[in-house]
C-alpha cells in the first residue's frame, strides 16, 4: 500500500474554504430562524430569554455582514487578475441574479400573507392588530424596490429583510470604490465621488448604517489580507560550476526538526477574539443598547470589535483545514439555501402562528406547532433555492448585458478594456 503524499502548503487548494463559510452562513441563519420562532411562538417568554435570543439573532447578521465583505471583496480582487478584468456591470448583474428572485418571491409571499390576515379567514397576531395591512399598488413597488416604509406590511411582516436594503447600499458602494481604485481617468474621480456619498448616506440615513460599514469593512480587509501576495526572497542564482573538492566535506550532523504536531488553533483563538465582547457587551452596555435598530456609537463599536474577530476567524477558515473548518463544512448544505431562508422565513412564521391561533393552543402544542413549522419553512426555502437562487437565465442577461457595455470592464492593469 503506498502513503498518499500530502500536496506542500503553498500548493493546497484549500478547498474546505467554500464550504467552511457555506457552513458558518447556514450555522447563523438557522440561529436567526431559530430566535424568530421561539418570539413568535413564545411571546410571553421571560425579558433575559427574548433579550438572549435577540442578541443571538443580531450576532447571526453580524457574521452575515462580515462574511458579505469578504466574499465582495475577495471578488472583486480575483475579477481584477483575471483576464478581462473586473466588470462593474457584469457585478452588478450577478449580485441581482444572486439576491433579486429569492427576495421578490419574498415580496409575493408577504403580500399573500398581508392579504390573509387583512381578510375574514385569520387573525393577525396581538402585536399587529389593529394595524392596516392592506397591499396598495405603491406599497407593493416600494417593497419590490428596497424603499418601502416602516407602516408597509412589506416591512411589519417581514422584519429581517431591513439588512438586506444595507446589504444592497454596500453593494453600490463596493463598486463604487473597485472602479475609483482600478480606473483612471474622470470616471475615477466620479466613482470617488459617488463612494463617498454613498458611504455617507448609508452612515446617516439607514438604521444600523455605520455598523453595517464597520463590519462590512472588517470583512473586506480580511480578503485583502488573504489575497495580499506572500513575501518571498528572490530566487537564488546557481553558481557557477566548480571542480570537485579534493577531500570529502567534515560529516555533520543532519539538523534537528520538530516534530510534526497539530496546527495552531488560530481559529479558536479568533472565535475567543470576537466571543469577548458578544459576551461582556451585554453586561455592561444592557441588551436595550446593543438591540436598538440604530446603535448609538458605543454599541455600534461593540459590533465592529465583535466583527474583527469574525473576520480573523474568515482568515483561519480560507487558509489551511483544520477542525473549526472541517466541523463547519459540515453544515455546508445549510449555506445553500440560508439567503432564502432569511428572506421567507418571518411571514410564513406568522402564518403558521395565526392559523394555530384559533385553537387556543397550551405551551405543550406551541411547542410542537413551532417544531413543525420549523421543518416546514425549511423545506420550501430548500426547494425554492434549488429554483430561484442564480437562476441561469439571470445570469445569461447579465453576461449580455455586460457585453453590451465594455467601457465598464476594467483590466489587472487599471485600464478600460
Amino acid at each position: 500500500m503506498h502513503a498518499r503524499r500530502s500536496p506542500p502548503a503553498s500548493e493546497t487548494p484549500h478547498k474546505l474554504a467554500p464550504a467552511a463559510l457555506d457552513g458558518l452562513r447556514g450555522l447563523a441563519a438557522q440561529v436567526v430562524l431559530a430566535a424568530h420562532a421561539a418570539a413568535v411562538f413564545w411571546p410571553e417568554a421571560p425579558a433575559l430569554w427574548r433579550a438572549a435570543l435577540g442578541w443571538g439573532a443580531r450576532l447571526a447578521v453580524v457574521a452575515f455582514f462580515v462574511l458579505s465583505g469578504f466574499v465582495i471583496a475577495l471578488a472583486i480582487l480575483r475579477a481584477r487578475a483575471t483576464p478581462p478584468g473586473f466588470d462593474p456591470v457584469a457585478f452588478a448583474g450577478h449580485r441581482a441574479a444572486r439576491i433579486g428572485p429569492p427576495y421578490l418571491a419574498s415580496v409575493a409571499v408577504a403580500a399573500g400573507v398581508a392579504g390573509l390576515l387583512a381578510g375574514p379567514w385569520l387573525a393577525p397576531p396581538a402585536a399587529l392588530a389593529g394595524v392596516d395591512l392592506s397591499v396598495t399598488p405603491a406599497a407593493l413597488l416600494r417593497a419590490v424596490t428596497l424603499s418601502y416604509r416602516t407602516t408597509d406590511p412589506h416591512n411589519l411582516l417581514n422584519g429581517p429583510i431591513w439588512s438586506l436594503r444595507l446589504e444592497v447600499a454596500l453593494y453600490i458602494l463596493s463598486a463604487c470604490l473597485a472602479v475609483a481604485a482600478l480606473g483612471r481617468g474622470p470616471g475615477r474621480l466620479a466613482a470617488l465621488l459617488a463612494a463617498a456619498l454613498a458611504g455617507a448616506a448609508l452612515a446617516a440615513r439607514l438604521s444600523f448604517g455605520l455598523a453595517a460599514l464597520g463590519l462590512f469593512a472588517a470583512g473586506a480587509a480580511a480578503a485583502l489580507l488573504r489575497q495580499a501576495p506572500s513575501r518571498q526572497a528572490p530566487p537564488r542564482q546557481a553558481p557557477p560550476l566548480q571542480a570537485p573538492p579534493l577531500q570529502a566535506p567534515p560529516l555533520q550532523a543532519p539538523p534537528l526538526q520538530a516534530p510534526p504536531g497539530p496546527r495552531l488553533a488560530l481559529g479558536g483563538l479568533a472565535a475567543l477574539l470576537a466571543l469577548l465582547p458578544a459576551v461582556l457587551a451585554p453586561v455592561i452596555l444592557g441588551p436595550e443598547a446593543l438591540l436598538a435598530p440604530a446603535p448609538a456609537l458605543p454599541a455600534t463599536l461593540v459590533h465592529v470589535a465583535i466583527g474583527i474577530g469574525v473576520a480573523a476567524l474568515l482568515l483561519d477558515l480560507t487558509g489551511p483545514e483544520g477542525p473549526l473548518g472541517r466541523a463547519l463544512a459540515r453544515l455546508a448544505g445549510l449555506g445553500r439555501f440560508a439567503y432564502t431562508l432569511y428572506v421567507l422565513h418571518m411571514p410564513l412564521l406568522i402564518l403558521a402562528a395565526a392559523a394555530l391561533a384559533p385553537w387556543r393552543p397550551g405551551p405543550a402544542l406551541r411547542v410542537a406547532a413551532g417544531i413543525a413549522a420549523l421543518a416546514a419553512i425549511e423545506g420550501i426555502a430548500l426547494g425554492l433555492a434549488r429554483v430561484l437562487e442564480r437562476p441561469r437565465w439571470v445570469r445569461r442577461a447579465a453576461r449580455r448585458l455586460a457585453r453590451t457595455v465594455p467601457w465598464g470592464r476594467l483590466s489587472p492593469g487599471g485600464r478600460a478594456s
